[in-house]
């Protein structure tokens, strides 16, 4: 986790990336890597991000090349509590990790994971970081 961290200091946009790793059990995720890809909004980097298909599947490449799977989406949110925006759960996919991190004045906070539900509904899950 430390070194998730450490790349999202000092950063004026949302930054994001896709966490790899492995299920422990249905509400479990260990994570043990993690890609940091490029934010591609164009509009209001500040405020959203966006993962390109190419980010996506070279993420997938990786997992698969190192006998991971991609858990899910880490982002940050500047000035803004670690809690699911309108936008993350108009764009949630079910049981992916949504790992956000609040920065206040480009400085980590603290950091909270949710999943999405089949029935739309966010839910703080545990995630375990192995190193």
């Amino acid at each position: 986790m430390n070194r998730l961290i450490g790349h999202t200091e000092n950063v004026a946009e949302e930054l994001c990336g896709l966490l790899l790793g492995r299920l422990l059990d249905e509400e479990t995720g260990e994570v043990s890597d993690f890609v940091r890809v490029s934010n591609s909004e164009t509009k209001d980097r500040q405020h959203f991000y966006l993962i390109s298909t190419d980010d996506y599947l070279r993420a997938e490449r990786i997992a698969l090349e190192s006998n991971l799977e991609i858990l899910g989406v880490y982002h940050t949110h500047l000035n803004y509590p670690p809690i699911p925006s309108e936008t993350d759960k108009r764009f949630a996919f079910p049981g992916f990790f949504y790992l956000i991190l609040s920065m206040i004045d480009y400085k980590y906070l603290h950091a909270r994971c949710w999943r999405m539900t089949e029935m739309a509904v966010f839910m703080e899950e545990e995630i375990r970081f192995y190193s």
